[in-house]
């Protein structure tokens, strides 16, 4: 068994659709569950005030929860941490193979993300993460796994993993790239070079699917479109199983870059979303990543 496990980020209340995700990813690597539940102990927004004891309750029904979903083949633990939700959870985890969120979580999330750079934001920003839609979503179970690519010529480490990711899955690989041009200048790009410019793509990302593909026994469709990503990066999660975007790695004061589209996918994507740093794209901590498809989210 892998010594990496799957971490499930339990918040108070519903996490089925985050359970069913996690049984998965441990069967496919062999890995333990390890349920986090982070606390502060003091008064609530609404409620009795958060004790240990409460929180210790919490865990134990996420727990006996997981045993039902996952099985009996599959090692469950749990543990508490004391901190703010999700960055604590986080901070926690960095021995994961990966750390799944509910959507519910994504506010939490994006904070602990994007806050000024220290030490601890330097951590979070490796660990990668899935974001899960709430229970009744509709990710496509047979559909496949899509994952965007934002600069075809040096998209070698990132179409690598996710070839490995889909194989891992059973599922084929959909590359999605698009592309434009600031105003005004998209319009006389498009007419003066636009098959071209999609030609050249092209061409970069399946040289590259060539190098690696052989052996995997994994179909890859290649999508190439004009026009801002967010859009299509929506249509295209209508159609599959799994989502892989990737995170730009801690900037400046910055903390680890969360842009507009990618925030948008992660709150209203049907299925599951894969975050990614782009650290561990380059060092397989993880087999499947992506970058933001055409302009930078």
């Amino acid at each position: 068994m892998s010594s990496h496990p799957i971490v499930v980020n339990v918040p108070d209340g519903d996490l089925d659709a985050a359970l069913r995700f996690a049984a998965t990813e441990a069967a496919i690597h062999h890995s333990p569950v390890r349920l986090m539940h982070a606390y502060e102990p003091g008064p609530a927004l609404s409620g009795p005030p958060v004790t240990r004891a409460g929180a210790t309750e919490v865990l134990r029904r996420a727990v006996l929860r997981a045993e039902e979903i996952l099985g009996p083949g599959l090692d469950v633990t749990g543990a508490l941490v004391r901190g703010p939700a999700v960055e604590s959870v986080l901070d926690a985890s960095q021995d994961a193979r990966l750390v799944v969120l509910q959507r519910r979580d994504l506010l939490h999330l994006i904070r602990a993300l994007t806050r000024s750079l220290d030490s601890a934001a330097v951590r979070r920003a490796h660990v990668p993460l899935v974001c899960v839609p709430p229970t009744g979503a509709a990710p496509v179970p047979d559909g496949p796994v899509t994952v965007g690519v934002d600069a075809p010529e040096h998209s070698a480490d990132l179409l690598h993993a996710a070839v490995a990711l889909a194989g891992e899955h059973g599922a084929p690989l959909r590359v999605l790239h698009t592309w434009s041009f600031p105003k005004p200048y998209d319009d006389a790009v498009v007419l003066r070079v636009g098959r071209e410019w999609e030609a050249w793509a092209r061409e970069d990302i399946e040289n590259v699917l060539r190098a690696i593909r052989p052996g995997l026994g994994v179909p890859v469709r290649v999508d190439i479109h004009h026009g801002a990503p967010l859009p299509a990066l929506l249509a295209a999660a209508r159609t599959s199983r799994l989502m892989v975007l990737g995170r730009h790695g801690v900037r400046r004061a910055l903390g680890s870059r969360l842009g507009p589209a990618t925030r948008a996918v992660l709150h209203d994507a049907p299925c599951p979303v894969l975050l990614l740093p782009t650290a561990a794209i380059t060092s397989g901590d993880l087999v499947g990543a992506g970058q933001h498809a055409g302009q930078r989210a």
